[in-house]
């Protein structure tokens, strides 16, 4: 399948950035901070949990801190090398990791994770089969488990195009979003096959679509979130980075504010956490 080539290429070849990108860029802290404070609200010791899309295994390493079992599944072999490594490192073991398309969750018997985990960009990169693979995480949870699930932005991407008008993408929006598709509402969109810009097709969503899609499949939900809320439109940043102090308030003012209704659809990212109807 040309998709899971390309996804696991990119990984592939991105290597170790997935995790300095933690570290080294302040977008990077802030997406991390966000993310791992809204995740470990939903982790309970003793979780069984299913973290898809693990990448080099740092949520991996959180939730294993906070005394769940982690099994690990990824589509790039150089990845979960990664993670082995950094778990290693970190003194920890993981229940397992798997080689795995999250279009395709069948080596999972049904209902067996407390917890089943997909943050970062993995549900985007599936683009129009999105509805195939929340189905195949949701036939995983437990009743009376949890699914926490992030995407890309519909709305907190657009502003990326037009900060500075970068590449001339303006000019060229057409070939990268559906004017149509975005006047029609309908809550998502899949970006343009053929853009220059966005390499690959990508699923993105508003916070209510996705939310409304997860309690369709037989779930409540529990809190969602945005990342990041104050600065999902790429500007520069290297004069906070500068500053200790600032950085830090930044940061704690990212997180602080993720989870207000009125910012669901600023951030980069929609994260939203649900529970397993019985």
């Amino acid at each position: 399948m040309q998709r899971s080539t390309d996804v696991r290429q990119h990984f592939d070849d991105y290597g170790h950035d997935e995790w300095e990108r933690f570290e080294n860029r302040l977008t990077g802290k802030i997406e991390y901070a966000i993310h791992r404070n809204f995740l470990l609200q939903h982790v309970r010791a003793g979780d069984s949990v299913l973290d898809l899309g693990c990448g080099p295994g740092r949520y991996a390493i959180d939730m294993m801190r906070a005394g769940a079992s982690v099994t690990l599944g990824d589509i790039s072999t150089v990845q979960l090398d990664f993670a082995r490594r950094k778990i290693a490192e970190a003194g920890l073991e993981a229940t397992a990791y798997h080689e795995l398309d999250i279009l395709d969750l069948s080596r999972f018997a049904a209902e067996s994770f407390d917890l089943v985990v997909c943050i970062g960009g993995s549900l985007s990169y599936v683009h129009e089969n999105y509805a195939t693979a929340l189905e195949q995480m949701a036939r995983l949870v437990k009743p009376g488990g949890r699914l926490v699930v992030a995407a890309m932005s519909l709305y907190g991407l657009l502003p990326v195009f037009a900060a500075g008008d970068k590449a001339n993408q303006l000019s060229t929006f057409d070939q990268h979003i559906s004017r149509k598709k975005l006047a029609e509402n309908s809550g998502y969109l899949i970006t343009e096959p053929d853009s220059p810009v966005i390499y690959m097709p990508l699923f993105l969503t508003t916070n209510r679509y996705l939310r409304e899609h997860i309690e369709g499949l037989g779930f409540k939900t529990l809190a969602t979130a945005s990342a990041n809320p104050l600065t999902a439109d790429g500007q520069k940043l290297e004069r906070i980075s500068t500053d200790p102090i600032a950085e830090q308030t930044l940061i704690d003012l990212e997180v602080s504010l993720s989870t207000r209704p009125e910012l669901a659809d600023s951030g980069e990212w929609v994260i939203v956490a649900a529970e397993k109807l019985a």
